[in-house]
């Protein structure tokens, strides 16, 4: 190979990588507290949420970290911007087939595929089995993830979940 040919088949590779389009954000979080919860709540539990698509987007991985709670009995990603309530989506701990919640609070690892998508907002255009359409909503911040106490059974902190 003649060494022009060389230079120009690198040019053409690193031109090719400037214009290709950017990845969609892969990593997500919520940062949990009773304030964010609709009504607001005065809670001294608090936590995480970080979500991370993998590279073909059939699925995501998770972390849901919490503490400063008694009686957690589940965690939920919900359809709703800030301060607007809004079905349940999809299943992080205490139902749904997902592993039990940690009572006193603790860390669930796990992974969402698109059979984990519920049909609880479907009338919003959200089908069951969807994970496409319920990744886009994620990342366009109109999700919430929170998590719900026997004292609290309608959720104690809550987070939208946002870019990282």
């Amino acid at each position: 190979m003649t060494r022009l040919r060389i230079v120009s088949m690198v040019a053409a590779l690193v031109l090719a990588a400037a214009v290709a389009p950017a990845a969609a954000q892969q990593t997500l979080v919520a940062t949990f507290s009773g304030y964010a919860e609709n009504p607001t709540l005065n809670s001294a539990g608090s936590g995480t949420l970080t979500i991370t698509v993998s590279d073909d987007e059939q699925s995501f991985s998770y972390v849901l970290t919490y503490e400063g709670l008694t009686g957690t009995s589940a965690s939920h990603i919900h359809v709703g911007t800030p301060w607007l309530n809004g079905p349940v989506v999809i299943f992080l701990c205490g139902g749904g087939g997902r592993p039990s919640c940690p009572p006193e609070g603790g860390t669930v690892e796990d992974t969402i595929v698109a059979s984990n998508v519920t049909a609880g907002a479907e009338a919003q255009g959200f089908p069951a089995g969807d994970l496409a359409t319920m990744l886009a909503a994620i990342r366009a911040g109109a999700t919430y993830a929170n998590l719900h106490t026997a004292a609290r059974p309608g959720g104690e902190i809550r987070g939208q979940i946002v870019p990282q």
